[in-house]
């Protein structure tokens, strides 16, 4: 990319594709979707990076916390803005590249880090069948999204979408992050198979823009459903899927893509984030979930 274009006003908008966006209040500030503002997200990041002594510890610390924290499911994807809103993907047990990307945003800019939401079609080489097959035979996934946060002087890539359970599951590179080097999807699985290509920038923006993006779902993929914005683990699934009114909630069962522990116990801690069985644990107490 380009260094770097104006700065967009508040309220989901961006810099053209290729360029990245200046600094500023925009990328600091709580929104609509990416709303660092909230008490939930506050504490959540705040516990997240205790203990970081700069802004790439503390990117780091978030990022891993979102990653596994959440485990990745494309049938969550939903035309309903409120599970985009990060306070309320932090009360989900599962969530597909999107929200899992908003809220590393909304994380990030609650501990005092510059952050956008970076939007680009993936085409996956190992979609399913039965994905494919919900998606009118199609394995480009628009709007694949990450975290786009401003470290160490330059913006850099970060997704979180898919958690390590999955990949050591479907044989996928897990994407790893330092906070000096885009962590992004990696071309090949560990079987050295054709898996993730970046083929459509669309930008950086300070929001998420999600009228557009359920725009361009309903008329890219049949039926007016949305299938893209994630992905999928190599035998387990591509991002998104699903028809006008919200994705295949309910329908998949983890099972299918996640090897389950000896041990489901969630922590016993009622100030760790977030209580889910399926979520790890950052809280200082023992626990059968502390990494």
């Amino acid at each position: 990319m380009k260094l770097r274009g104006p700065a967009p006003p508040l309220g989901g908008v961006g810099p053209p594709p290729g360029t990245w966006p200046e600094p500023g209040p925009a990328y600091l500030a709580s929104a609509r979707f990416i709303d660092s503002g909230t008490e939930s997200v506050r504490r959540f990041a705040l516990e997240t990076v205790a203990g970081a002594t700069s802004d790439i510890e503390k990117a780091v610390k978030l990022f891993y916390r979102v990653r596994d924290g959440w485990r990745y499911d494309p049938f969550t994807m939903s035309l309903d803005p409120e599970p985009y809103v990060a306070s309320n993907v932090l009360k989900a047990k599962a969530a597909y590249c999107l929200p899992k990307a908003i809220l590393l945003a909304a994380a990030a800019r609650a501990a005092g880090i510059h952050s956008a939401i970076g939007l680009s079609d993936v085409e996956n080489h190992l979609t399913t069948e039965k994905l494919k097959a919900m998606m009118g035979g199609k394995t480009l996934f628009m709007h694949h999204g990450y975290a786009v946060l401003y470290l160490g002087g330059q913006w850099v890539k970060a997704a979180p979408a898919f958690n390590i359970e999955m990949c050591e599951k479907f044989h996928v590179h897990p994407t790893e992050f330092d906070g000096t080097d885009n962590a992004i999807f990696q071309e090949y699985d560990m079987k050295n198979r054709r898996h993730m290509e970046y083929v459509r920038d669309h930008g950086c923006w300070s929001d998420f823009p999600f009228e557009k993006v359920m725009a361009d779902f309903r008329a890219f993929y049949p039926g007016g459903g949305g299938g893209g914005g994630g992905g999928g683990g190599g035998g387990g699934g591509g991002g998104g899927g699903g028809g006008v009114g919200g994705g295949f909630a309910g329908s998949f069962d983890p099972g299918e893509l996640f090897r389950r522990r000896a041990i489901r116990a969630p922590c016993l801690n009622a100030s760790c984030f977030p209580p889910s069985p399926w979520a790890g644990c950052n809280c200082p107490t023992a626990s059968p979930w502390r990494r």
